[in-house]
């Protein structure tokens, strides 16, 4: 039985994000999601945070029809859990509060449906 409270999209879009190690040191890397909900997401990356880590994560999409310029969403949140994928690609998924980067009022949600990138 299905007990997300948020839609999750299939989407494929560039990420970038970064997190301190278990010894404080800052670490970056780059990726493709892989979901993506108002309030989580996952992503493949060769590298990956640790479940418990505080992570700030930017996604990019194109412009949407009729938006004049390329939207990014911004999130900060944790990282929930690590998942086993190839064995070159990482794969983590992370509670995230989105915040977009465009002078707008609309919800993550709604640019993720209007920017006809997703697959549910």
């Amino acid at each position: 039985m299905e007990q997300r409270k948020e839609k999750r999209y299939r989407l494929s879009a560039p990420a970038s994000f970064s997190w301190k190690d278990s010894e404080g040191i800052p670490q970056k890397g780059e990726g493709i999601t892989r979901d993506i909900s108002a309030k989580g997401i996952v992503v493949l990356s060769k590298s990956a945070p640790q479940p418990g880590e505080h992570v700030e994560l930017d996604v990019y999409f194109p412009s949407p029809n009729g938006w004049p310029r390329t939207v990014q969403l911004h999130g900060e949140g944790e990282v929930t859990r690590n998942l086993d994928s190839s064995s070159s690609e990482t794969c983590f998924a992370a509670e995230i509060i989105f915040e977009t980067d465009n002078d707008t009022d609309n919800s993550a949600s709604e640019i993720l449906v209007r920017s006809g990138r997703w697959v549910q």
